[in-house]
């Protein structure tokens, strides 16, 4: 098995996890008669782990040149320029709120 292979697999399998421990977690504060503020630090902390792990996936795909899965419409596809355009848009509002409070002094 390839190296590539290996990345993709425990990326998958990582997300699986990370979605099933949301699932279980909202589950025990959905049926809980006491629910306290420590079952949704744990919700809060799961959802963030998850949503840091989508784009960390998101950006070695794209780094790689692998193919995603789309959840929405089941199929697979490879990356296009939507990272690139997103982080030059990204630096250009930065560069402009920079510019911005530079003319303000």
């Amino acid at each position: 098995m390839k190296r590539i292979e290996l990345l993709y697999i425990y990326l998958l399998n990582r997300y699986s996890f990370l979605e099933n421990e949301i699932k279980q977690l909202r589950d025990n504060l959905r049926y809980r008669k006491n629910a306290d503020s420590v079952d949704c630090l744990e919700l809060i902390i799961a959802l963030e782990r998850f949503q840091l792990h989508k784009e960390i996936m998101h950006h070695i795909f794209h780094i790689m040149n692998m193919k995603q899965f789309d959840e929405k419409y089941g199929t697979w596809y490879n990356y296009d320029d939507e990272l690139e355009e997103e982080i030059a848009k990204q630096l250009r509002r930065s560069e402009h709120e920079e510019k911005k409070k530079s003319e303000k002094k």
